[in-house]
């Protein structure tokens, strides 16, 4: 029994070591979670990235302050034959800007 009793106290005594370790590497280190922010309900009809950040900065009056908008779409909503062109799409894609 003293063996898992010491078993059991260094899987604690590491458990606390490796959080302690995270929570520290978290306060020193930046990351997208740390300055990034999710919309919910956004329109339908905005699906330009560009215009969405005209559209934020103006109303959150950050004109030059927001350095990107990314637009995510649930594609599994999709009928499953749309679904397979938009990957086709999306493989032959090179690039668009709008």
């Amino acid at each position: 029994t003293g063996f898992w009793m010491v078993a059991v106290m260094m899987s604690w005594a590491f458990h606390f070591c490796q959080r302690s370790f995270m929570q520290t590497y978290d306060r020193q280190n930046q990351s997208a979670e740390d300055y990034s922010l999710l919309l919910k309900d956004v329109p339908t009809k905005v699906v330009s990235e560009m215009k969405l950040k005209g559209i934020l900065e103006r109303e959150l009056n950050m004109e030059g302050q927001i350095h990107g908008v990314c637009i995510c779409y649930n594609i599994f909503s999709l009928a499953e034959e749309d679904q397979e062109r938009l990957k086709s799409m999306l493989e032959n894609i090179v690039e668009y800007d709008d």
